[in-house]
């Protein structure tokens, strides 16, 4: 469930820090397949993961970008969107920074084979037709009107 940061419940309890990233081409972002041995399998899911201990979310991303995609972009290419707050019910709490990178064109993707099995460039409708990660519709749909 996505929620409000105004509203975020007293009983709050981040226990992951994440990012995601719109690698934008004209119309269309990049989304990546989970591969059938992790968590979630089969679903997809914006490039992006979980922030490392003593990293901060741009340097997270340009990490995580490069390891699951490939692709490498300094720190100013990514602009930062928004942070959503997601709550996974009897699970976890976490906040899920959200960059964007505006390509001219679209690279070589090289999926990295134990995170990733295809990836596709869609549309924000085509997305949502995706079956998507536990709250990447939510996090999609609080972000497109800044893609």
């Amino acid at each position: 469930m996505i929620l409000d940061k105004n509203s975020l419940p007293k009983n709050w309890n981040q226990t992951l820090n994440t990012v995601g990233c719109y690698l934008v081409c004209k119309d269309k972002f990049l989304m990546l397949q989970r591969v059938e041995h992790k968590s979630q399998p089969n679903l997809w899911q914006l490039p992006g993961g979980k922030i490392d201990k003593n990293e901060t979310p741009l340097q997270a991303i340009q990490r995580e970008v490069h390891e699951e995609t490939g692709l490498y972009f300094p720190q100013e290419k990514f602009m930062f969107l928004d942070t959503v707050y997601a709550r996974y019910e009897g699970e976890y709490d976490f906040t899920y920074h959200m960059f964007k990178v505006v390509l001219s064109e679209k690279p070589e993707v090289i999926l990295s084979p134990n995170e990733h099995q295809k990836y596709n460039w869609v549309t924000s409708e085509e997305s949502l037709l995706l079956p998507l990660l536990k709250d990447q519709g939510g996090a999609i749909m609080k972000v497109l009107h800044l893609l």
